[in-house]
C-alpha cells in the first residue's frame, strides 16, 4: 500500500498543510556483506547510511553464507556507544558465525540458519522462553540519526579479541520503517 499525498488550503487558495498520509512501508536494508577480509572487524564496520531519527527497527538478521574459521567467531550489530550491540543487549547473545545457513530438506533453493539465534526478534522470543512475561511485541525506536555497525570478535564485543579468521562471509539485514513526514506550511 502506498502513501497518499495531500494538501489543505485556506479560503484564499494558500496551501497551509501538506504531506503524505498512509503507512510507512517496511524496508529491508541490505544485504551488507561482512567477510573475514573486511577491515575493522573488531572496531566496527559501517552498515550503509545512518538510519534517520524516527525509524522503527523491527528486526536485524545475520545470515552466514560461508562459515567463519578462526577462534570463536561472533558478530553483534548496533551503534556500539559502549562495547555491546543489539544482539547482546536485546537478544540471546552475539551471533555465532562458524556454522553457515544450510539447505532445507526437500526445499531446493531455501536455506535455514544453523545453531544460533541469528535474527534479533527470534532471539528476543527465545530469551523470554523461561519468563513469558518478557514476551511482547518487539521494536526499537531510533531517536537520533544513528549509524549501525557490525562487529566481529571472539565474543562479539567492540574492541574484543580478533578471531583470526581467513574465511567467512555473513550478510546483515535490517527490517525497518521510516515514517512519512507531514509538512506544516
Amino acid at each position: 500500500m502506498s502513501a497518499i499525498q495531500y494538501s489543505i488550503s485556506d479560503d484564499n487558495g494558500n496551501e497551509r498543510l501538506g504531506g503524505n498520509i498512509g503507512p510507512a512501508p517496511l524496508t529491508l536494508l541490505g544485504p551488507f556483506q561482512v567477510s573475514a577480509s573486511t577491515a575493522g572487524l573488531t572496531t566496527g564496520v559501517a552498515l550503509g547510511a545512518p538510519l534517520p531519527a524516527g525509524t522503527v527497527i523491527y528486526d536485524v538478521g545475520v545470515i552466514t553464507t560461508t562459515g567463519w574459521n578462526g577462534t570463536t567467531p561472533f558478530m553483534d550489530v548496533g551503534t556500539f556507544s559502549g562495547t555491546t550491540g543489539l544482539f547482546q543487549n536485546e537478544g540471546n547473545g552475539a551471533v555465532e558465525l562458524a556454522d553457515p545457513y544450510g539447505d532445507v530438506n526437500d526445499n531446493a533453493g531455501i536455506q535455514a540458519n544453523g545453531d544460533s539465534d541469528s535474527w534479533l526478534a527470534a532471539g528476543k522470543i527465545y530469551s523470554a522462553y523461561n519468563d513469558p512475561h518478557q514476551l511482547y511485541p518487539w521494536t526499537l525506536y531510533v531517536d537520533a540519526d544513528s549509524q549501525l555497525y557490525a562487529v566481529v570478535s571472539q565474543d562479539g564485543t567492540k574492541g574484543g579479541t580478533a578471531v583470526g579468521a581467513t574465511t567467512g562471509v555473513s550478510l546483515v539485514y535490517v527490517l525497518c520503517a521510516t515514517p512519512l513526514t507531514t509538512t506544516v506550511l
